[in-house]
């Protein structure tokens, strides 16, 4: 039992297998496996790499007091701040900047 909003990155958040190729889907909370998403188009802004995956893997250990210190995993860390924001308004119903 999870309680909170991590996003399950490592197996699928509906069957819960192994994801190793798969897509972000926030209405499931995280990675989702090609066979628990037939016919979903895998489009690349929804494809996360690996690096992208641990990052969010380990983001409850992130203080959110040191926010300008937290280190992104890519150049343009746009993409995971917009898909947290995202997960986070799905799942409160709170309107959240970004």
């Amino acid at each position: 039992m999870h309680l909170g909003l991590k996003p399950s990155v490592d197996e699928c958040s509906k069957c819960q297998g192994p994801v190793v190729r798969g897509y972000f889907d926030i209405e499931a909370g995280g990675m989702v496996c090609p066979p628990c998403s037939p016919g979903q188009f895998l489009s690349d802004h929804l494809v996360l790499s690996e690096e992208d995956r641990h990052f969010l893997k380990q983001g409850d250990q992130f203080r959110l007091t040191h926010w300008q210190s937290i280190q992104f995993p890519r150049a343009n860390p746009f993409l995971l701040v917009r898909l947290m924001t995202q997960l986070a308004q799905f799942h409160t119903h709170v309107q959240l900047p970004f």
